[in-house]
């Protein structure tokens, strides 16, 4: 891809990319020499980057033979890639059932450094279109997916998260306050899904529910959005009811078991 003229590489970063694809190259390692180069650098430049890829885990250093091979670090990171991809690959038949089911937009989030980030949307023809898209981040604390994401971490994430985003105020209903936001989680934790009460966008509102994976760990959650004036209380309980059956059966597809469920 050709680069703009305002572009100004960062020429150290650019080295220790060098140097992370060509260890990936290497299935059965490469030595500091031969790295040094392959990616014409002087030796003590390329030991410097390579030793702190060591210690943030995405280089590995065998102490036998000194030679340098990827490290977990980056498998770990692969593996959010790829679980997201394989996510979106499973929900997408469950979500567009529901789209045909409910005529309304859906949406598959995760949870990004405290932010819930859509991976994938669903709308029909015959609606106005919405302003998310795939790849927008959006507030945890007042969306009905960042809520649910939220509610299912720890709560030493929750409060790290809190500190860190705060409480942001966007319409007349967005929770601002601690206690009222932990009130909120013990409620979504207790009855497993989430309600966004016009509190991102006035005139919307939510109905989220978690995503297990087969751990039981929540990776995902989905919802489906409504225009305030359709949101009845007779309308919101069968919303309830379409997508908790629709996360139910995503994370089902994932691996997901419920263990209680199988007992009875």
């Amino acid at each position: 891809m050709a680069r703009s003229e305002a572009f100004q590489p960062v020429q150290s970063l650019e080295r220790a990319i060098s140097i992370l694809e060509t260890v990936a190259t290497r299935a059965q390692g490469v030595s500091l020499k031969e790295l040094a180069e392959a990616v014409d650098l002087h030796p003590s430049t390329v030991y410097r980057l390579a030793a702190t890829f060591a210690e943030h885990g995405y280089v590995e250093k065998n102490p036998e033979n000194g030679h340098y091979r990827l490290g977990l670090k980056v498998m770990e990171l692969a593996s959010v890639l790829m679980g997201s991809m394989e996510l979106r690959t499973e929900a997408q038949p469950v979500i567009c059932r529901l789209v045909e089911e409910t005529r309304e937009t859906a949406h598959l989030a995760i949870m990004d450094n405290g932010q819930a980030v859509y991976i994938d949307k669903r709308e029909p023809m015959d609606i106005m279109k919405m302003y998310s898209q795939i790849g927008k981040r959006s507030p945890a604390h007042c969306t009905g997916v960042g809520k649910v994401l939220l509610a299912f971490e720890p709560d030493e994430q929750i409060e790290a998260t809190l500190k860190k985003w705060g409480l942001k105020r966007y319409t007349a209903t967005t929770i601002t306050e601690p206690e009222k936001l932990w009130e909120e989680v013990r409620t979504i934790r207790s009855r497993g899904y989430a309600i966004d009460d016009g509190e991102h966008e006035p005139f919307l509102r939510c109905v989220a529910v978690p995503i297990r994976d087969y751990r039981g760990t929540v990776v995902a959650a989905l919802s489906v959005t409504v225009p305030d004036s359709k949101f009845t209380t007779e309308y919101k309980a069968r919303l309830i009811d379409l997508v908790q059956g629709a996360g139910a059966a995503i994370s089902q597809r994932i691996g997901y078991v419920d263990r209680a469920e199988k007992e009875f």
